[in-house]
């Protein structure tokens, strides 16, 4: 059940390593000169409020829903179910590593950047994102990491890289992971993919 205390333990120890892995990756990338600057301007932040909340909109709560239901929903999934069943299938199985590294890999290929350090970084988001969607047995895992991480990446480029960051941007950033929770377990219920 989504609503359930232990699914709800779950999301809350996901989120603080989503919010770890992403303020980790920030430093990091932020020392070696390639982030926030390059992220704020490949999106185009800081051109008006309107353009910037359809930017969180589509980076916070839509990409990590569509994303998550295509590399893990489908990638992952597939090639799990295609190699072992969930019934012989354990914590260290082949299925599960494998499944892992190609859901991981494709992830990283599509959102292939010229930085090394963005493409380890999107690999270690792919490959957390697969193991919280294998342990949860829930796509909304998947999705509140994905959501977290891209809103804490858009908090830093919105404050840090143009300083246009108001308490509009605020109240957006936090409310995206949520919007994105709700969208993708609603789709769960509808839809029936969101489960392994």
């Amino acid at each position: 059940r989504f609503c359930g205390p232990g699914m709800l333990r779950a999301l809350l120890v996901i989120g603080v390593i989503a919010v770890i892995i992403a303020v980790v990756a920030n430093i990091f990338l932020a020392v070696r000169g390639e982030a926030p600057n390059s992220l704020a301007g490949k999106l185009g932040l800081g051109k008006g409020a309107g353009a910037d909340l359809l930017i969180i909109a589509g980076a916070a709560c839509i990409g990590p829903v569509a994303e998550e239901l295509a590399f893990r929903g489908l990638v992952f999934r597939g090639v799990f179910d295609a190699l072992g069943s969930r019934a012989r299938a354990t914590r260290f199985t082949m299925p599960l590593i494998t499944a892992t590294v190609i859901s991981t890999v494709t992830f990283a290929i599509a959102h292939q950047d010229p930085s090394m350090g963005q493409n380890v970084f999107f690999a270690a988001v792919g490959a957390f994102a697969c193991i919280a969607y294998w342990a949860t047995r829930s796509l909304t895992s998947a999705a509140w990491i994905h959501s977290v991480v891209n809103s804490i990446a858009l908090a830093v480029a919105f404050f840090w890289s143009t300083d246009h960051g108001t308490v509009v941007h605020d109240v957006a950033l936090v409310a995206a992971p949520f919007v994105a929770l709700a969208v993708m377990a609603a789709l769960s219920r509808f839809v029936g993919v969101a489960r392994l």
